[in-house]
């Protein structure tokens, strides 16, 4: 199988995370996997020799078209905003256009028999770039499209047209596949996002040593099944502190204000927790001035952009994701992976998927301080309540696995590969 997948960057990023960790999965196949992107930011995430990196560097970072909360993907590390260029609509044409040729002649080299793209300015320019081409299309949304836009009226119109051409649509959750007009619902496939951690063995013995019982069996029924005992993968440090975790950029988006805000309303009563929010953003400036404001500065650290979440995320103790909303958030199920209890908000539309409320994690309602606050609460005073959720959270690995994921990809590519032939020529694109 000739596989080509297309996406704007492989920088630090959830996206690009779980796309390079399909591509390996591929290549180990022995697959034909050519990656072509469309920015020539170097790979962040280790790629199998044998996949070919074919780097466009057609949108230089100065014109990235920016992420939600105005901060593009490459200006995670160092927290810099990349401002877009005040372009006239003529040069905005011209450079798409020749963005369009160069990924039509990058695919054409590559000779796939399958095309996948992500995201959705790139799903619409590689449907465009394909035209007439022998090669079935299909695109991807990674975040919830029901609240991440395109952008303006314009590129939604010809997105809406172009995703005719596509000869699926994969999506994360069942409540994206709503997003889309009837003709378009027709075409989608629900696949979630595949997990693993580097340790995955080793977390999975550890959640299972909690309790007292071997790896894979279940206690005999009355038993007392979740652990009773202090959680030793998230040791207390020696001063007696604990840890309040959440990661991601410092963008509105994830709602880390509201984090903030309900951590205050606890906090005076659990002196010895903290709260940490690793990440780099836009918003530093007003997260900072509502921590000053709540007087808690002393409580919360913002210590910026980590290359080691994993090790940050085992040296807490209850992890919170504030979002307004998600796709399939990386971030979550690590933490879950990492044994770490979590509390979410059920906002659309991932985190419902993932957690199983109650069992592994817990969900409150969207954007709601007051509910999440008396959540984290309840969990930063009980340690029984933590370890209850902890205990099942790993489990995540599992119910998510990579085989059992790609799996279902597998699946779609070979459904897929047949029908090569029906993408051909402009009338398909203003067609319904």
């Amino acid at each position: 199988m000739r596989l080509t997948l297309l996406i704007f960057s492989l920088e630090s990023g959830g996206a690009e995370k779980i796309v390079s960790t399909q591509a390996n999965y591929w290549a180990t196949k022995g697959w034909e996997v050519t990656f072509i992107t469309i920015c020539d930011i170097p790979a962040f995430y280790k790629l199998e020799p044998s996949i070919k990196l074919n780097q466009l560097g057609i949108c230089p970072h100065t014109i990235h078209h920016l992420k939600s909360g105005g901060i593009s993907q490459s200006s995670r590390g160092n927290g810099q905003v990349t401002k877009g260029l005040n372009l006239s609509l003529t040069t905005r044409l011209l450079n798409n256009l020749k963005r369009l040729y160069l990924i039509r002649q990058a695919i054409q080299t590559s000779h796939p028999e399958v095309v996948i793209s992500f995201m959705d300015r790139e799903n619409v320019l590689t449907l465009l770039a394909t035209l007439g081409l022998p090669v079935s299309v299909i695109v991807t949304e990674h975040s919830d499209p029901t609240h991440h836009s395109i952008g303006n009226r314009w590129w939604r119109y010809i997105q809406r047209l172009a995703y005719r051409r596509a000869a699926a649509i994969a999506v994360l959750t069942p409540k994206s596949v709503e997003y889309f007009p009837d003709y378009l619902q027709k075409k989608c496939r629900v696949i979630p996002n595949p997990v693993s951690l580097p340790d995955h063995q080793g977390v999975s013995e550890r959640v299972s040593g909690i309790g007292g019982q071997p790896k894979g069996q279940r206690p005999a029924e009355g038993s007392e099944e979740t652990p009773q005992t202090p959680d030793t993968r998230h040791p207390t440090p020696s001063d007696g502190r604990k840890v309040v975790i959440s990661i991601g950029r410092l963008i509105p988006l994830k709602g880390f204000d509201m984090l903030i805000q309900a951590f205050a309303k606890v906090a005076p009563q659990y002196p010895d927790w903290s709260l940490e929010i690793w990440g780099e953003g836009e918003a530093r400036p007003e997260l900072e001035a509502l921590c000053q404001k709540l007087k808690i500065a002393d409580r919360v650290r913002l210590p910026g952009f980590t290359e080691q979440p994993l090790e940050k995320l085992r040296q807490a103790n209850l992890f919170v994701l504030s979002s307004h909303y998600e796709g399939f958030p990386t971030v979550l199920w690590e933490a879950m992976g990492c044994g770490l209890p979590a509390i979410s908000f059920d906002c659309p539309s991932g985190p419902a998927m993932i957690i199983r409320n109650g069992l592994d994690g817990i969900l409150v309602p969207p954007n709601d301080i007051e509910a999440l606050s008396q959540t984290m609460g309840d969990l930063m005073g009980d340690e029984t309540a933590r370890n209850q959720l902890a205990a099942h959270a790993p489990e995540v690995l599992e119910r998510f696995s990579v085989e059992k994921v790609m799996g279902e990809w597998d699946k779609l590519i070979t459904e897929t590969r047949l029908r090569t032939s029906r993408n051909l020529g402009y009338s398909q694109l203003t067609r319904k």
